[in-house]
């Protein structure tokens, strides 16, 4: 079917794409702009980075640091379980006061948000650990001070050299692609803050807004950096790029750059491809950047059709066409490599690197495609990158679980009660998320009715450490009999469906953002102390980054008659930073006075607390977080209630 149309078409739809991606490059170097030097400072910033096995290059990286001005407590550096001497020639290099850690090997990018809960200074520079800096380096911290950036990408340049022709002829490819992508693709990006990549071998943000966004990163792939800055940008972050020079390690063998094309990059730009489009489509984003991410898609899309293109045309033997599009292809690379020829140092004739380019542009297409089958195995086959499994696991847990409840209250009817809208753990302020429905009282508040409909209205300050914003709800909760669901309107959207069994509950919740699913079941029930142990179980599928958290749990429960209990919780969260936490829960109830409160910590002892206070239908309500759960940053939150139940 390839080679049902005429060879015309393979040639102009060739052509066609030559002529964009030369022209959206002579655009790119027609809109650069340098961010100017101003009074270089590093007090604020801390370095973090994984280091595995880097003995080789581990003390030029931290000496090039401390040569530009930086103390060694200003490093913070984990050995990922590294099988070389890499922590031994850290510490025999005699930096007493570097922050070192050793840990089992875990990936760059969980190491690398480990350490970032253990800096406290106002920015951060996530670094590899095989870069070195260049003399005079520079920092625009100044852009940072005036509030117009949340992030700086810097001018990444190989160092190597090569052993070899073949070795320097790889090396120096990718220094003029390298060139490229910083000098013209990430410079002509500062007129509109809007670069759409900080490389992971260097970048500066701000602490506690990368550590905010790094709860929804996946952090299970090679492009982590990719993903970092497209989050960042599609929460309105403004990113520049300064030509102050990193220098970093290239593969030197055509063998080694393939493994890390097709395993690092192309396969993380897929993983991504969702990504470009949320940033296309956010109406905040520079027209620029949209364009940009179109491009992107577009160009991912069309790869098939130019490798088939390109095939048909050798099968043919269309030697003219063939080079007409080499030849045109060669002018634009000329045209740019004249912009940026005084910024490269390559020990290969530029000649060879102008008439080879174009071979290597077609190299490089041929990985995408290779990339995009590693993708699909991971995702489909190994299932390490795939959300769909694991969404059939959360279907057929929740599935099971409403099964059971269905058995359960077929053999027993006596259904202990039901709790109001404005009862539940997250109508009161609380980030912990762990129970929507809360588990039943001993006697039923409702008598023999099997319908109950409430509703409930609230109204919230949120008062963060450098902003507040007001935010307003509407819940409307229905049940009947064993079964319960609720719709949350306004600026907390979300769909819940539940149900209570014998011995325990279980819901499950949509959103626009994630789904999840939540089991409670109690392994002991007494009237003595503990009145139940309960085991719990949450599982939360997040649809932006493809993310899948596992919490599992247990609780301590005691009642002190049908008014007034006690609720000890404890859980692991794995998936996001493997936080384990607990909270102690207290709910009294008399006459028509209703008060709740909580108060947890988790393993990085930050702190979380609410309490409720109800007459009637009018309840207060007011929250403190600090770091709990990655989900909040050092909030408060106070608001005004009213629920009504007919």
């Amino acid at each position: 079917m390839i080679f049902a149309f005429p060879v015309e078409v393979y040639f102009i739809s060739l052509l066609i794409i030559v002529l964009v991606d030369g022209l959206k490059m002579l655009v790119e170097a027609t809109r650069r702009s340098c961010i100017p030097i101003k009074e270089n400072s590093f007090k604020d910033i801390t370095v973090i980075m994984s280091a595995f096995n880097e003995e080789r290059h581990i003390v030029r990286t931290i000496e090039s640091f401390l040569r530009n001005g930086f103390s060694q407590n200003q490093l913070y550096i984990v050995d990922d379980g590294s099988t070389d001497n890499t922590y031994g020639v850290i510490k025999s290099a005699g930096y007493d006061q570097v922050n070192l850690f050793k840990r089992q090997n875990a990936g760059k990018a969980n190491q690398l948000e480990w350490l970032m809960k253990r800096v406290t200074t106002r920015y951060l520079m996530i670094v590899d650990a095989d870069i070195y800096l260049q003399n005079n380096f520079h920092i625009p911290v100044d852009r940072f001070e005036s509030h117009e950036v949340t992030g700086i990408a810097f001018n990444i340049e190989p160092y190597n050299i090569g052993r070899g022709f073949f070795s320097r002829l790889a090396v120096n490819l990718q220094k003029y692609e390298y060139a490229k992508s910083m000098l013209i693709g990430r410079a002509s990006k500062n007129r509109t803050q809007s670069v759409s990549c900080i490389s992971g071998a260097a970048g500066v943000f701000k602490t506690e807004r990368l550590k905010y966004l790094t709860e929804v990163h996946s952090g299970v792939f090679s492009g982590e950096d990719l993903q970092r800055t497209l989050i960042d940008l599609i929460n309105d972050g403004n990113i520049i790029f300064s030509e102050s020079v990193v220098y970093t390690d290239v593969p030197e063998t055509f063998k080694s750059l393939t493994r890390q094309r097709v395993i690092g990059w192309w396969g993380g730009l897929f993983h991504c491809f969702p990504l470009l489009f949320k940033v296309m489509l956010n109406r905040n984003s520079p027209l620029y950047l949209r364009y940009e991410m179109a491009y992107e898609s577009v160009s991912l899309v069309l790869d098939p059709l130019k490798f088939i293109s390109f095939c048909c045309l050798l099968f043919w033997r269309e030697w003219e066409q063939l080079t007409m599009l080499y030849c045109t292809y060669t002018v634009f690379e000329v045209i740019l490599f004249s912009t940026i020829f005084n910024k490269m140092k390559l020990n290969v004739s530029p000649g060879i690197i102008l008439l080879l380019y174009p071979v290597y542009s077609v190299y490089q297409m041929i990985l995408r495609l290779v990339a995009f089958v590693y993708y699909l195995h991971k995702r489909f086959v190994a299932q390490e990158w795939n959300p769909v499994f694991q969404t059939i696991k959360i279907l057929s847990l929740v599935l099971g679980l409403l099964l059971v409840s269905i058995n359960s209250s077929a053999q027993d009817k006596t259904l202990t009660g039901r709790m109001l809208v404005g009862e539940k753990e997250n109508m009161l302020g609380s980030s912990t998320d762990t129970t929507i429905a809360d588990k039943p009282k001993v006697k039923s508040i409702l008598g023999k009715k099997d319908w109950i409909v409430s509703t409930a209205f609230n109204y919230l300050s949120h008062n963060y450490h450098d902003f507040s914003k007001s935010l307003s709800n509407v819940n409307v909760y229905a049940g009947y009999k064993n079964y319960w669901t609720e719709l949350s309107l306004i600026t907390d959207e979300r769909f819940t469906v539940g149900t209570y069994f014998k011995k325990g509950y279980a819901w499950a919740r949509y959103r626009d953002n994630d789904m999840a699913a939540y089991g409670n079941y109690s392994l002991r029930v007494s009237r003595s102390f503990p009145h139940a142990i309960n085991i719990t179980y949450q599982h939360i599928y997040q649809f932006y980054d493809s993310k899948n958290i596992f919490i599992p749990g247990a609780e301590i429960e005691q009642y002190f008659g049908d008014n007034t209990r006690v609720n000890l919780s404890l859980r692991q969260e794995i998936g996001r930073l493997g936080d384990f936490s607990g909270m102690l829960r207290a709910y009294y109830r008399k006459n028509k006075w209703n008060i709740s409160g909580g108060a947890g910590v988790n393993s990085y002892l930050h702190k979380t607390g609410f309490i409720s206070l109800g007459y009637g239908p009018i309840y207060l309500i007011g929250s403190y977080i600090e770091k709990f759960d990655y989900s909040n940053f050092d909030r408060t939150s106070i608001g005004l209630g009213i629920k009504q139940t007919f």
